[in-house]
């Protein structure tokens, strides 16, 4: 008995793991977002496929605006997560932390509250899965958050957000 209501969760699992990874298709072309969507947390993930028209690809953020050559990722206002090209070869794991981050954003113009509430998830994300010991810009930055929400939480990211230029205009 208990070895069939195993295989019967196996089954079950497998087959919602196979549904979400055949969705990712709608969402990107890209393999290294796809990883990414992998180890996402999964109600980040139906609330991205609730979206319906949510796209996920790498972009030189620069071409949008000179302003936005350095920004990790932006969301447009078709809901397209755009991620700055210069991350492609970053961890699925910080990448995904990248994503959730910018789930939040869908459908609302960005406040401050809102873009230290989407940091908040970033970090929630990158908690559930770190990548350990990594050089990569985005996982310094990534470890560097955890440790400031770790000192103040959601009040020393909301600070940092207000003191960083590339929010003046929230």
């Amino acid at each position: 008995m208990i070895r069939r209501v195993l295989s019967i969760v196996f089954v079950l699992g497998f087959a919602c793991a196979a549904a979400l990874a055949a969705d990712f298709g709608k969402i990107t072309g890209d393999q290294r977002i796809a990883a990414a969507l992998e180890v996402l947390d999964k109600s980040v993930l139906e609330r991205i496929l609730q979206e319906g028209q949510t796209q996920i690809l790498f972009y030189e953020l620069g071409f949008i605006s000179y302003r936005y050559k350095d920004y990790y990722a932006l969301t447009t206002d078709n809901n397209e997560i755009l991620i700055n090209a210069k991350y492609r070869n970053a961890p699925a794991e910080a990448l995904a932390a990248l994503i959730a981050h910018e789930s939040v954003h869908f459908g609302a113009q960005a406040d401050l509250d809102e873009e230290a509430t989407a940091t908040v998830a970033e970090i929630t994300q990158w908690r559930a899965n770190p990548y350990p010991d990594s050089t990569h810009p985005l996982v310094l930055r990534l470890n560097s958050l955890s440790e400031l929400y770790d000192q103040g939480g959601h009040a020393a990211i909301y600070k940092r957000i207000k003191d960083n230029e590339a929010y003046d205009r929230l």
